[in-house]
């Protein structure tokens, strides 16, 4: 049997409607380990349903492509907003391993800054930011 494990829709312009119906099927799907979705124009509230999916989600580990093993992730210059800080801090409360984050030269902004100020709060491992 074929299963797709890992999906990167990184920067496709999907919207918060369009996100809202990954997440709706996200529920369903068992068998995605790795969603990318950083770069899309979807809002903080597409983002926040997006994050309580992936938060009781069984297989999904990431909702920023990052690798399980993945100790360095550069994510400068990618005009994230907010919605990615968001999206990545929901990775970096589960993530044990990752200990740089480039973020360089982006538009996270007070909202996005304060979700990943929170997730530094359990993370341990993230040694540079």
């Amino acid at each position: 049997m074929f299963a797709v494990r890992t999906i990167s829709l990184q920067g496709c312009g999907l919207d918060a409607r369009e996100l809202l119906a990954i997440a709706e099927a996200l529920k369903l799907n068992v068998s995605v380990t790795s969603l990318n979705l950083l770069g899309n124009n979807i809002g903080m509230d597409a983002a926040a349903e997006l994050v309580e999916v992936f938060q009781q989600h069984k297989t999904l580990k990431t909702l920023c492509g990052l690798k399980p093993d993945q100790t360095e992730a550069d994510f400068s210059s990618k005009s994230l907003q907010p919605s990615d800080g968001m999206l990545l801090a929901a990775d970096l409360k589960v993530n044990a391993v990752l200990t740089s984050l480039n973020l360089r030269n982006n538009r996270i902004g007070a909202e996005g800054g304060a979700a990943l100020a929170e997730a530094l709060k359990v993370n341990a491992a993230l040694t540079s930011l």
